[in-house]
Formats: C-alpha cells, sequence, structure tokens
C-alpha cells in the first residue's frame, strides 16, 4: 500500500498529511488531478462491467 500511495504522491495525485487527531496517522487526501484519474477509471470500469452482462451476473450498483 505504501509504495502505491508514494506512487500516486510522486504524480501529484494524492498527498500525505499527518492526523491532526492522532499523529501516529497519517491520511491520504486526494489531489484535483487524482479525482479527474479516478473519474475516468470509474467509466473505464463501468464499461466493462456493462460488456460482461450476459457473460457474468453483475450486481446493479446505484451511484
Amino acid at each position: 500500500m505504501v509504495a502505491l500511495v508514494s506512487r500516486c504522491e510522486a504524480l501529484d495525485l494524492v498527498r500525505r498529511q499527518v492526523s491532526e487527531t492522532d499523529r501516529r496517522q497519517v491520511e491520504v487526501h486526494l489531489q484535483k488531478a487524482g479525482e479527474k484519474v479516478l473519474a475516468r477509471l470509474a467509466e473505464l470500469h463501468r464499461a466493462e462491467l456493462k460488456s460482461l452482462q450476459g457473460a457474468f451476473r453483475v450486481p446493479q450498483i446505484d451511484y
């Protein structure tokens, strides 16, 4: 998990922030660029799920 967050941080997709309530914890916050990438990935995922209808039982996911 740390390596994935580090790669995303290097691409300015997320930023780390030490928790204000527990200094042992580090929060990961999504940046604007990360929101755009996540939205695109969600579109691709929905398209992939739709293409599998009939081949697999795909549950309905309401947004």
